[in-house]
């Protein structure tokens, strides 16, 4: 390997060590990235925890469904809803979650999916939930 090379190889890796840490924070402020992944160097954070809520909007009223009386299909779609969410934040994407959710509970047409995330707020010194709400139906599923 040249001189040159060596430089530039160099000069890229440390733009990356000095860039990565402030575009990753941002990430993990605004998106809910979890801090601690993807590189994060983040002894700067705590780790956000991730909820998730469900609810059958089938009936009125709407019914939330507990973790226990779900099926052991629709509690691992909620694992990895959960974990995916908690790792890569709103990049997640709820639908396939979703439509995996509402063809192992066939008699729940429509589905509520509240998504909570857990920080502290650094202004009060709180923990605050900040939720985001998804709704989908039987024929909305992808």
């Amino acid at each position: 390997m040249t001189t040159a090379t060596l430089q530039r190889r160099f000069t890229a890796i440390l733009a990356f060590l000095v860039l990565w840490p402030p575009v990753h924070f941002a990430l993990a402020r605004t998106l809910d990235v979890n801090p601690w992944k993807l590189f994060g160097l983040a002894m700067y954070a705590n780790v956000h925890e991730t909820k998730v809520e469900l609810w059958d909007e089938t009936r009125e009223p709407a019914v939330r469904l507990e973790h226990e009386s779900l099926s052991p299909a629709t509690k691992k779609v909620v694992g990895d809803l959960t974990y995916w969410r908690g790792t890569l934040g709103r990049f997640v994407d709820v639908a396939p979650f979703a439509a995996r959710m509402l063809k192992e509970n066939p008699g729940v047409e429509r589905l509520l999916i509240r998504l909570g995330v857990q920080r502290l707020d650094t202004a009060t010194s709180k923990l605050t939930t900040t939720w985001t709400t998804h709704r989908y139906t039987t024929a909305s599923a992808p």
